[in-house]
């Protein structure tokens, strides 16, 4: 599919439906690749939930993105969230929760699956307090 028909602007809006495909963002292929969200005030982040892969028309979910880590950004660079990145995944809902840190802007490494394609229905961050 073209990326017109699965905009990045898909991983953030609320809504995802595991039986539409179309609900997805694609990443080209063969590329490791990241989701940045920037914040116009500096937010707390302490969990975070990725749902990946895709329906293949039976209800069965598959091709999770391969791997994730996540960075923060700092008036020194970016630094990896510890305890939030997952080398081998295998799961379409991954979730998990890591000491709150504080930033502006949050760094999704993807590592892809099948087909080397990332495929994204959401990407939710949340903070101690539930936002």
């Amino acid at each position: 599919m073209k990326e017109e028909s699965n905009p990045p602007s898909k991983i953030t809006d609320g809504k995802f439906d595991l039986r539409d495909n179309n609900g997805r963002w694609l990443s080209s292929a063969d590329a490791d690749t990241w989701i940045e969200l920037t914040w116009k005030q500096p937010q707390d982040v302490s969990a975070i939930r990725v749902v990946s892969g895709f329906n293949q028309g039976d209800g069965q979910l598959t091709a999770p993105i391969g791997g994730l880590g996540l960075q923060y950004a700092t008036s020194d660079g970016w630094k990896s969230v510890a305890n939030a990145g997952h080398g081998n995944n295998t799961l379409i809902d991954f979730g998990c929760q890591f000491d709150e840190i504080t930033t502006l802007k949050l760094r999704l490494l993807i590592h892809p699956g099948k087909d080397k394609i990332a495929r994204i229905w959401e990407f939710e961050v949340y903070s101690k307090g539930g936002e």
